[in-house]
């Protein structure tokens, strides 16, 4: 009877253990959260002209502290993050986004860029909020940069919670398929 108990309950403690998600992927990004109350971790650029960028706290509905970008000219404040990759490997990435554009017409701008690409841009937005996920970004070498780059010339773009993990799920690799070559006309 002791056997079969055991038996029965380490069949379900497999069962757990197989079935249970994978949420403890390691965070790349240091400091993502900003709650060191500094960019450590973090390269920050000023723009040249009316540079205006630093942690501090993110208005509702985040209430935490995070990066805030408010440069008054046509340039961006950017700050960014090298890290190790393996080239040709999918990368998922997290992030809170928040605009206070009091104005009308809105004066902002807002980029993500991956590898040196951009993957996002928001310009000239109105105030809102959310959390933005891209999913299987590829690496092309040993290390990548991600990096932001803001500007509000009458109030704050906002950043926080910044999350980049390896993809759990890979995208998948096309098959390769034959194309049967026609019969000659006749």
């Amino acid at each position: 009877m002791k056997t079969s108990i055991a038996k029965c309950l380490l069949a379900v403690g497999l069962l757990l253990v197989a079935t249970a998600p994978l949420t403890s992927a390691r965070n790349l990004i240091i400091n993502g959260d900003f709650e060191t109350g500094t960019f450590a971790g973090w390269t920050t650029i000023p723009a040249p002209i009316g540079s205006d960028f630093g942690v501090g706290p993110v208005p509702p509905a985040h209430d935490t502290l995070g990066a805030f970008f408010g440069a008054t000219g046509p340039d961006f404040d950017s700050i960014s993050q090298t890290f190790a990759t393996t080239p040709g490997a999918f990368y998922d990435l997290s992030f809170f986004y928040q605009v206070v554009e009091p104005g009308s017409p809105p004066n902002n701008g807002f980029r993500v860029l991956f590898n040196n690409i951009v993957i996002f841009e928001n310009l000239n937005a109105i105030s809102g909020f959310g959390t933005f996920t891209f999913n299987n970004l590829q690496a092309t070498g040993s290390v990548t940069t991600l990096e932001f780059q803001g500007r509000n010339v009458l109030s704050f773009d906002y950043l926080d919670d910044v999350f980049l993990t390896a993809s759990l799920t890979p995208r998948p690799t096309p098959t390769p398929r034959t194309h049967p070559t026609p019969p000659p006309r006749p």
